[in-house]
């Protein structure tokens, strides 16, 4: 099998970055298996000059792999002999058609003519269209882009996107059982939720970094976030668990955005956000910390979500504590729901309390184990394979 997939990063986000997140486990688990023979990796279509002159700056001359193809516009690269990594910017510099033009003529350039489509970049769906011959067209929802609050402008745009999507897409897997709401018509739509590398959480990783350096500076116990840190995180809960807790620390790691309502925690001498940390040292971060923390908005968006870092903290034997956003009621088992700070705040108390309660430790582990992504992808070329 040969596999075209639309990416919603780009490649070097994941390898010079170390950024995780479902797009990228995908994609490596899918280079792990005997049936797909070539992969062509598509880097995030940019729709803004601002987004192009990035990738162009970062992805144009410093690019993994060698170069197989290249203009001033686009350039193909063979990382190694599955895979293949192409990027363009012209998307946002002429038209999405181009872009799919040159894109073609860099497929037949390496001989891939038949393939399965697979994207999770919902912002075009002109792929559908002028791929139309692909062997089996697949769409993987990580969100609702639709209700993002960065993509507001665009939410006629991308409803009606996912209108084409419900109906030209031969599968379609969600992460949560709500977003199956947004196929209506589609008869082969599968809720497969997020994985994780479990045994990535079980390395002892004994380098340290200088967010590992400034996190051993903060007082224990430490109560930990991880992931991008945008408006969905409730800083206001946050702000009065952490007065209710003053000698509890609340340290955030991720990189900060413009929307985000961190100025409701900044006077706050209990919560430090240390940026973004990289994913090789992601095991030793949490291994510093006696709770993971999910504080979301309960909101639209955050209803379609199924949170990566909760499978995260649980592979690293972590308590788990969240407000109640989607799918973490599958896990109450060893996973805590709070609606209210009071409760928000007893619980994190209570996982403090019993952090290093080594039977509890264990259970989540191998509630963890049983999330790999390796299952993941298993179930979903299983129901490509049947489609």
């Amino acid at each position: 099998m040969n596999i075209l997939i639309f990416n919603m990063s780009s490649y070097s986000e994941w390898t010079k970055k170390d950024i995780p997140n479902r797009n990228r486990h995908v994609l490596f688990e899918l280079l792990k298996r005997p049936d797909v023979e070539k992969i062509v990796s598509v880097d995030f279509m940019p729709f803004t000059k601002k987004r192009a002159l990035r990738m162009y700056m970062e992805d144009f001359f410093h690019g993994d792999g060698e170069v197989i193809s290249k203009t001033a516009f686009d350039v193909l690269r063979k990382v190694n002999k599955k895979l293949y990594i192409y990027t363009s910017v012209r998307s946002a510099l002429f038209s999405e058609d181009a872009f799919y033009a040159h894109l073609k003529k860099r497929l037949e350039k390496i001989d891939m003519n038949t393939f399965v489509l697979w994207s999770y970049f919902p912002y075009y769906v002109g792929y559908f269209d002028y791929f139309s011959s692909a062997q089996k067209k697949v769409f993987d929802t990580v969100d609702d882009w639709s209700k993002h609050p960065n993509f507001s402008e665009k939410k006629e745009q991308l409803e009606a996107n996912y209108k084409t999507i419900d109906k030209k897409a031969d599968v379609v897997f969600t992460v949560s059982e709500k977003l199956k709401d947004i196929y209506p018509s589609n008869n082969n739509v599968h809720w497969i939720p997020n994985g994780v590398d479990f045994d990535h959480f079980q390395k002892k990783i004994d380098k340290e970094d200088e967010v590992i350096k400034r996190l051993k500076e903060i007082k224990e116990p430490r109560v930990a976030y991880v992931g991008i840190i945008q408006k969905r995180v409730d800083f206001e809960l946050v702000a009065r668990v952490a007065r209710m807790n003053p000698r509890v620390s609340f340290v955030f790691f991720g990189p900060l955005w413009p929307d985000a309502e961190d100025e409701k925690v900044r006077s706050l001498d209990n919560v430090h956000l240390l940026g973004p940390v990289r994913y090789g040292m992601l095991p030793k971060a949490l291994s510093l910390c006696s709770v993971g923390m999910i504080p979301h908005v309960v909101d639209a968006f955050t209803d379609t979500m199924n949170p990566l870092k909760m499978y995260d903290y649980l592979a690293t034997g972590l308590p788990v504590v969240t407000t109640s956003v989607a799918g973490v009621g599958k896990y109450s088992d060893v996973v805590t729901e709070a609606t209210s700070t009071e409760a928000f705040s007893s619980a994190v108390q209570h996982a403090i309390l019993y952090s290093k309660n080594e039977h509890m430790q264990d259970k989540r582990r191998e509630v963890a184990k049983k999330c790999s992504w390796n299952r993941t992808v298993n179930a979903m070329m299983s129901v490509i394979k049947d489609t």
